[in-house]
């Protein structure tokens, strides 16, 4: 009987290596974060499983001290747990769409709402779309104004995930959805960047291209608001060029061309 069970553990132990050996092949394996997912639970049925065999083997003679591994994983695996359950947490809190927009680069505008949504220029958020897949979660960065009652992202069609995000407001169609059809979203954080102290600094020198300019329209979007106030007291100007390869940035600021704004502090020489 013994060695009919170690028979048959060693059988389990092949077949989740060839599960492995699949699902970590180049085909499969940048596919979905599904797969990833299931590599990692084979792995542990894998390693379960010889744990089973080992256990009816003979128990080896040897002395040592008191078991402390766990003292060292303890630590990680809380903090690990309080992530997700903040995430789980966050997770289930609704996010209103108020504004969809589609520009003719590619790019989906999306204004939404969240109950005490606290931000800074530069920051980004993680998001979820539950009917396109409901392990993926993928960072965008916040293109809103905190002085704004919105937060907004903007969303370039350049993979599977965010293509099918851009289908399902209906992007690709001739007009899109209805508010009351539009597709559930989950929103995570927001998070902090390195952007996000460009005010600390006596100077501070930012440049991006393509994209990644997403994060300075923020930024401009913020200092223009700080500059409407009446007892604001910057006075020194920059610019800003924009690409016309990206033309759904030009509506963040008065030019769509060449931006002069304000930037606060004596050191932005």
């Amino acid at each position: 009987m013994w060695h009919h069970k170690t028979a048959q553990n060693q059988f389990q132990i092949w077949r989740f290596c060839f599960v492995l050996f699949l699902m970590a092949s180049r085909i499969v394996r940048g596919q979905t974060a599904e797969s990833l997912l299931l590599h990692n639970v084979t792995f542990c049925r894998d390693h379960l499983a010889e744990w089973q065999t080992a256990a009816r083997c003979p128990v080896p003679q040897f002395s040592g001290k008191e078991p402390s591994a766990w003292k060292w994983v303890l630590g990680p695996v809380v903090l690990y747990a309080c992530e997700r359950i903040i995430r789980f947490w966050r997770f289930q809190q609704e996010v209103v769409i108020t504004k969809v927009v589609s520009h003719p680069s590619g790019v989906l505008e999306l204004h939404m709402k969240k109950r005490d949504f606290k931000m800074a220029p530069g920051q980004y958020v993680l998001i979820q779309c539950p009917s396109i897949s409901s392990l993926e979660w993928h960072p965008f960065t916040l293109t809103s104004a905190p002085q704004e009652d919105f937060f907004s992202v903007h969303i370039r069609a350049a993979g599977d995930w965010t293509e099918a995000l851009c289908k399902a407001f209906g992007a690709e169609g001739p007009a899109l959805k209805e508010p009351w059809s539009l597709p559930r979203l989950a929103v995570d954080g927001p998070f902090g960047a390195a952007l996000t102290d460009v005010f600390h600094y006596p100077v501070s020198m930012c440049i991006a291209t393509g994209i990644g300019v997403t994060p300075f329209a923020a930024l401009l979007k913020s200092i223009w608001y700080q500059c409407c106030e009446s007892q604001t007291q910057w006075k020194l100007s920059k610019v800003w060029k924009i690409s016309p390869a990206y033309p759904s940035m030009n509506s963040k600021v008065p030019h769509p061309s060449i931006c002069h704004l304000p930037i606060p502090g004596e050191g932005f020489n």
